[in-house]
This record gives C-alpha cells, sequence and structure tokens, in this order.
C-alpha cells in the first residue's frame, strides 16, 4: 500500500506496464515515455462476411461493466450495424445501469429489452434472434422476450463500440461468441450464468 518507496542504494525493482490513472478502473496499457499521452478508445470493429447470417443469429458477451454511468452518450459492448437506422447493439444508454439490446430496422426499433448493469462487476450477456423472436438475458437471470420484429440489413460488427466508433464501452470484454442461428432460451440461460 506504500505509494513512495525511498529505496536502499543497493536494492532495485523494474516495473512494466505500470499506470496511475484518475478513472474508477485501470483501462488497458498505455505506451508511455517521460510524459503523459492521450489515446483513443480500444475498438475492433470488422467487416462482416460469410459468417454472418441475416436471418439468425446468436451472441454471447462476457466482460466487466464500466465503472459508472457516462452522461450524454451510451456505452456500446457490441453492434452489428450498417447505420444508426439499421444495426443490433447490446449498450449502457447515456446515465442508466441498463443493459440493453436494440434491434432497429429502417429507422424503427423492433426490439428494446432491458436488463441490468452493475457498475465495475464482471458479467455474461446473451442475446438471440431471429424475425419475430428476440431475446436477451445477463447472468443466467429470466430471458427476456419480444415477439414481434424484422432484422436489420448489418455489415459492421463493432466490439466496444459502435461500428462508427463512437459510443464507446468504458469497460471490457473478456469473450466474444457468434453463431449464424437462433439458440434456444435455455441455451441463452446457460450460456450466461
Amino acid at each position: 500500500t506504500t505509494q513512495i518507496y525511498a529505496g536502499n542504494s543497493t536494492s532495485g525493482a523494474y516495473f512494466w506496464g505500470v499506470q496511475q490513472e484518475a478513472g474508477q478502473f485501470a483501462s488497458s496499457y498505455i505506451p508511455t515515455t517521460t510524459g503523459s499521452v492521450a489515446r483513443t478508445a480500444d475498438s475492433c470493429i470488422r467487416t462482416l462476411g460469410s459468417e454472418f447470417s441475416a436471418t439468425a443469429g446468436t451472441v454471447v458477451v462476457a466482460g466487466r461493466a464500466s465503472g459508472g454511468q457516462a452522461v450524454g452518450i451510451g456505452q456500446c459492448v457490441w453492434s452489428l450495424w450498417t447505420d444508426v437506422n439499421n444495426r443490433y447493439t447490446y449498450v449502457r444508454p447515456s446515465a442508466s445501469d441498463v443493459a440493453r439490446l436494440t434491434i432497429n430496422n429502417g429507422g424503427v426499433n423492433q426490439a428494446i429489452l432491458d436488463a441490468t448493469f452493475t457498475n465495475s462487476a464482471s458479467f455474461k450477456a446473451a442475446s438471440a434472434w431471429v424475425a419475430n423472436d428476440f431475446a436477451t438475458t445477463i447472468n443466467g437471470t429470466a430471458v427476456l422476450t419480444d415477439g414481434a420484429g424484422t432484422l436489420p440489413a448489418v455489415a459492421v460488427l463493432g466490439l466496444g463500440e459502435l461500428g462508427d466508433t463512437s459510443s464507446t464501452m468504458n469497460g471490457h470484454i473478456l469473450r466474444f461468441d457468434y453463431w449464424p442461428t437462433r439458440q434456444t432460451n435455455a441455451f441463452l440461460v446457460s450460456a450466461s450464468t
């Protein structure tokens, strides 16, 4: 717990990757030299290929929620999207503890299913969809469903943000799995437990 060490002129200590941050939790390693460095948020954006199904899907994501609520913009855990009007998103909305699955097609919300994040806590969330059948759960809780809606055409996967590099998560993703089929609700509970 000592933050200052005077040394004894004979022993030594080597540190790599040590960083002190003003935030509520540590971010990923930021390489520096003698001065502070600002960098953009960690992100992963990928153009979808033949592995993606336009008719059904399931996502299971494990990670750690952000340390608190962001004001002004949501924190996106993952997104499958073409634009803001055609997307699947798993997001923590602005100034909220909600864990929200949103499916939007042509600018019309097809499903909005809300669970709850716990600040700085580990989570596992599972979501699945096929036309007229949407579901999500977090940490093995009861599956939330919506039985009406169409699917958007999407082209990009974004991890830790929307596919346009906005709405960064400010948390950590440990694992992301995708299936090109609509898994059962029992599977969603099991996979998120």
